[in-house]
């Protein structure tokens, strides 16, 4: 399945609803009495060009990690458990966190301004663990990692809708930034 940045509105764009009577369970976005889908992108087998630049990043500290070199697609089967799980996740991360994004931009009116104000809000709530020093690439990673999911993001709505944002649509959320230029490396920060 190949990700797909194209809007996919279906009806009305929803506006003037009260964030905190919105309720998400499962795929389902609950708003009164309307349930409406959220498309849930399957983690392709193969990395999409839209995962290059966080998929770079994470490469960048499994070959810091390792003592390698370099790290490709190729190195990916021989990953040691831990960060094979680690890569694993990171890419269910990216994925959850595209999909409510893509979900809010296609159903409220304001969505691509509200998600965009949560990614403000993660990396403000992220910069100063980004910034401290590590012994590698992977620590500082797994630093900011567990400081999102201990961060409150309250400056967007989506915020307040019920179980929208969990702990992997925050870790997501990292890999966006990775992808829009604002993390730039996980392992070379000063350059």
């Amino acid at each position: 399945m190949s990700l797909n940045y194209e809007r996919h509105e279906s009806g009305r764009l929803l506006k003037n609803i009260a964030p905190a009577t919105i309720e998400r369970r499962g795929d389902k976005l609950h708003i009164g009495g309307e349930v409406i889908t959220i498309h849930q992108l399957l983690v392709p087998e193969n990395v999409n060009k839209q995962e290059l630049d966080y998929i770079r990043a994470l490469y960048a500290t499994y070959a810091e990690k390792l003592h390698k070199e370099t790290f490709t697609d190729d190195d990916v089967p021989s990953l040691p458990k831990r960060y094979a799980e680690n890569y694993k996740e990171q890419r269910m991360a990216y994925y959850s966190a595209v999909s409510v994004e893509r979900s809010v931009r296609d159903i409220f009116e304001d969505g691509e301004n509200e998600f965009s104000q949560l990614k403000d809000d993660a990396w403000h709530g992220i910069n100063t663990t980004y910034w401290k020093d590590y012994e590698d690439g992977y620590a500082r990673l797994n630093a900011v990692l567990e400081k999102i999911t201990n961060t409150t993001l309250d400056s967007s709505v989506l915020s307040q809708m019920q179980h929208l944002i969990g702990n992997l649509e925050k870790k997501g959320i990292c890999h966006i930034l990775v992808n829009d230029g604002v993390i730039e490396s996980w392992v070379n920060v000063d350059e």
